[in-house]
């Protein structure tokens, strides 16, 4: 199965997947921050917003890579 994916997987192919994987990894960000926005109004709370951006962004990073969708 592996030799398959890296058959498939190659660095072309990443670097063809990076520029949108990158957009919808900004897209998730603005979102992010705009919702944790919010709940910190609604609860008078204050949140660890650079944590949670570095969490999305990772995490939209590899879903947009691997054609996961991100959230």
């Amino acid at each position: 199965i592996f030799s398959r994916i890296s058959n498939v997987f190659t660095g072309e192919c990443f670097l063809a997947i990076l520029p949108t994987s990158l957009s919808i990894a900004f897209v998730g960000l603005i979102e992010t921050m705009l919702t944790a926005r919010l709940v910190n109004e609604e609860t008078k709370t204050t949140g660890n917003l650079n944590r949670e951006c570095r969490g999305q962004g990772i995490g939209n990073i590899i879903c947009g890579s691997l054609g996961a969708m991100p959230g």
